[in-house]
């Protein structure tokens, strides 16, 4: 069928990928870079213990802390993120990757603050593929 990652069967979808790529591990903490107003949570609920939320727009992550009650969310930006090194088990890129003006710096980034043995995950999915 038809893939739209904006409808629930969607979303199951991403969260199955997420499963795969975490081979059944459940993190700690991870950071979703990208977060908008949360909806994309649920695509990591079920395998993390500490799940915070960070998005460029102070809109979108005020969105989200009124709208979802577990987790914490901060406005940031994937190229300076507001974290020590090797501060989380992992870390999501929540269909934002294409906005970021310097993947490959943004990629760096979290590989800054992902902890040893620690997992990146991506998607970027739309409606056209």
């Amino acid at each position: 069928g038809e893939f739209n990652p904006f409808t629930d069967r969607g979303w199951a979808t991403l969260a199955g990928c997420f499963g795969r790529a975490a081979g059944g591990a459940t993190y700690r903490r991870l950071v979703d870079i990208g977060c908008g107003t949360g909806r994309s949570r649920a695509v990591y609920e079920d395998r993390v213990r500490e799940y915070l939320g960070l998005d460029l727009s102070f809109e979108a992550v005020s969105a989200a802390s009124r709208r979802r009650q577990a987790g914490h969310w901060m406005q940031a930006d994937a190229l300076r993120l507001p974290l020590r090194a090797d501060a989380t088990d992992a870390v999501a890129f929540s269909s934002v990757l294409h906005h970021v003006p310097d993947m490959d710096a943004a990629l760096a980034e979290a590989r800054r603050v992902v902890a040893p043995g620690g997992l990146v995950f991506a998607f970027d999915p739309n409606v056209l593929h």
